[in-house]
């Protein structure tokens, strides 16, 4: 599993149209971002909103390989805790 964090605008777009992301429909409504899951070429992108300051937000993505089936199914369980606890809040 790799972990990094990645600005919102061309910086991400790049990253995801390098990467061949499409949405899963995976999605949870943030503050200035939204929270949703890429399917890539190689694995899955779990894009958290990052809040940087009362005006700015950027992405943390926890990325893992399809291969490694441990990190995929850990990473799925994070996302569905995430967005149960979203939906409570």
């Amino acid at each position: 599993m790799t972990t990094f964090e990645i600005s919102y605008g061309e910086n991400f777009n790049t990253w995801e149209r390098q990467n061949a992301g499409e949405y899963t429909g995976d999605f949870v409504d943030g503050c200035l971002l939204d929270n949703f899951v890429i399917a890539c070429k190689r694995g899955y992108a779990f894009c958290y909103e990052n809040f940087v300051n009362e005006w700015t937000s950027n992405y943390l993505v926890k990325f893992a390989p399809y291969k490694d089936k441990e990190s995929c199914s850990a990473l799925w369980k994070e996302w569905e805790r995430f967005a149960e606890k979203a939906e409570t809040a």
